[in-house]
């Protein structure tokens, strides 16, 4: 819209409401500037609002105001309406199957055979040693598709399924959630209330084995957290360390 703006595609620009424009005042109030320096007319249908009236851009930082203000009300009662859910148990998030289960028509949570056979594969493999990319060779060296029925597993969904507490029988819901401050993306929750409701999924594996695994990966992994926060572990050896190594 604005790159037609400026290319002199636009002269009038009809829109539903300034709720519908703009995600906040100040965002409505750049873009309406920059239509207005290009000669657009801007028609708020709801409001009665012409951005051709000398007065309208004071009207509308007020309206804008009042509507980031309900926005936001909204989708606070929205996330206590989800959290009050996941508290009582009744959340459908506890409830969505993945890889190895299925979900009858009545919302019975049953179990996959074929796909559970593969997921006790996925984790005593790794128990034993065998490393991620060496789990990919061996489900593709057996015919074995992936939950979208393509030929080669990802390593990314080796790992998920390795850390999905669901094969246990529990589920842990808002392991990650929305950062308005990161351009509304999907970020791990380190700072809100998670949930957790135990037996809703028939196990599959023991969760003795899952936390054996949780633990293998993270003395395998190069990432430590501490006092100073989340980094690489270090990995420099002097020439003598390293020589000792070769020649072992």
């Amino acid at each position: 819209m604005l790159a037609d703006a400026e290319s002199g595609k636009l002269d009038v620009l009809i829109t539903k409401s300034i709720s519908r424009f703009g995600r906040n005042t100040e965002d409505t109030l750049q873009a309406i500037r920059l239509l207005k320096e290009h000669n657009v007319q801007i028609i708020f249908d709801q409001e009665h609002i012409d951005t051709n009236k000398d007065d309208s851009e004071i009207i509308i930082s007020i309206l804008s105001a009042y509507a980031e203000a309900d926005n936001r009300s909204r989708r606070e009662n929205q996330i206590w309406a989800v959290k009050k859910r996941l508290k009582d148990g009744t959340s459908e998030l506890y409830f969505r199957p993945c890889y190895g289960y299925r979900k009858t028509g009545e919302g019975i949570i049953t179990i996959c055979s074929d796909e559970a056979a593969v997921v006790q594969l996925i984790f005593a493999s790794y128990l034993e040693g065998t490393s991620i990319i060496r789990i990919q060779r061996i489900l593709q060296e057996q015919g074995i598709p992936t939950s979208r029925g393509k030929d080669i597993w990802s390593k990314r969904a080796i790992e998920k399924i390795l850390t999905n507490e669901k094969y246990t029988g529990d589920v842990i819901a808002r392991k990650t959630i929305t950062s308005e401050a990161k351009g509304h993306k999907r970020i791990d929750n380190e700072t809100e209330d998670r949930y957790m409701l135990s037996d809703v999924f028939p196990a599959i594996i023991t969760k003795e084995m899952f936390t054996a695994v949780q633990a293998e990966m993270a003395s395998r992994s190069n990432i430590v957290v501490d006092e100073t926060g989340r980094h690489r572990k270090d990995t420099h050896y002097s020439s003598k360390v390293g020589k000792a190594l070769n020649n072992k």
